[in-house]
């Protein structure tokens, strides 16, 4: 079975990350061969897996919707590749490698949404149409999976859910005495939709009116890096908070901490948070979106509007007086759960997958 995984670009991210992983993964099924196509530029990621030995397309294209050349060239390295599958990960992939796919008689068209659209109309018709050109259309949550559905873009019996997998290395557990300062922690793109701000904001509020001293550490990169730092000179924290900036592994990081927060005004699925659980983390994590399906019913998060600047600053207040034994409790239900989004699940379920859907096809 060959499989195209087309996505946007490979430098860094949630998506980058998963197509890493997967490619490692797929590594133990012997009758599965995969190749990576990013439309847009390369970078880290792309440089890693090309250092590795794994074929990667990087096309250096725009892919602003609708770009017909870029069709044209997708169709093009289809058909001279001959792939049994092609899977496109997110809007641009979605669009232009789905309708490459269908032109170039690709016997399975899978298509992946990650997050939640704000489409218009237009575009709602649009990805509706694109999405009839798939055999099945992965969501990386139940959340998306029924915005997708509500927006009238992707009927409930073309989609399925599969919840992207992390690794699970060994990691070392933090030695926590009673009483020392708690390290919060929270990783991500540091973009507006991330609402990095407000945690930096209710850091504040808490050293300068409690006498609470927890520390921060921001984990990523992006174009808020420089306002972000700018806040944090101006509410007078420099001294509890530290940017990590972009780091390709974050367990080191992680059992250094004590509570990952995740305040994101929209979350499709989370893999730090899900990375989080398996270091043992207990969370404060946004309950919009897919994030809090990551929690489950395990116990091991609370859950925050993430407008409510008063509600970030109680849940991290929360963990100032929770005993430590019960902290480590909540840490321990969380890497239980984090156990069910390992590479292998995954890699089977994606497996399945194309193999039921192209004996179906087969058939017909």
């Amino acid at each position: 079975m060959k499989i195209a995984r087309v996505v946007f670009e490979l430098d860094f991210g949630g998506v980058e990350k998963v197509t890493e992983l997967i490619l490692k993964g797929f590594r133990s099924i012997p009758t599965m061969s995969i190749q990576t196509i990013s439309l847009g530029k390369g970078g880290r990621i792309s440089e890693k897996l090309t250092g590795e030995g794994y074929l990667v397309f990087v096309l250096n294209q725009k892919a602003k919707i609708p770009d017909f050349f870029l069709i044209y060239q997708l169709a093009k390295l289809f058909r001279k590749e001959g792939f049994d599958v092609v899977h496109t990960v997110g809007a641009e992939a979605n669009f232009h490698g789905l309708l490459a796919a269908a032109i170039a008689g690709v016997p399975l068209r899978i298509g992946e949404e990650i997050g939640f659209p704000k489409h218009h109309f237009l575009y709602r018709w649009i990805f509706s149409f694109t999405y009839r050109l798939a055999h099945r259309v992965i969501c990386v949550s139940e959340a998306v999976r029924r915005q997708l559905f509500q927006i009238g873009e992707l009927p409930l019996q073309r989609s399925q859910v599969v919840y992207n997998p992390i690794e699970l290395p060994e990691v070392k557990q933090k030695l926590v005495q009673e009483g020392e300062a708690i390290e919060f922690i929270t990783i991500s793109r540091l973009t507006e939709i991330k609402n990095i701000s407000s945690v930096i904001q209710a850091l504040a509020a808490i050293v300068h009116e409690t006498d609470f001293r927890p520390h921060l550490r921001i984990v990523g990169d992006g174009e808020e890096r420089k306002s972000l730092k700018k806040l944090v000179q101006e509410l007078q924290v420099d001294r509890y908070v530290t940017f990590h900036g972009y780091q390709a592994e974050v367990f080191d990081l992680l059992t250094e901490a004590d509570v990952f927060v995740l305040p994101s005004f929209t979350e499709g699925s989370s893999l730090a948070l899900a990375e989080a659980m398996h270091a043992g983390l207990p969370s404060v994590v946004t309950r919009v979106g897919g994030a809090s399906e990551i929690l489950g019913d395990s116990g091991s998060g609370v859950l925050i509007d993430p407008t409510s600047l008063d509600e970030l600053k109680k849940a991290m207040l929360f963990f100032k007086d929770l005993d430590l034994s019960v902290r480590q409790e909540m840490g321990m239900k969380a890497k239980k759960q984090a156990a069910r989004f390992s590479v292998d699940h995954y890699c089977q379920e994606l497996f399945k997958l194309y193999s039921d859907e192209l004996s179906l096809e087969n058939r017909s």
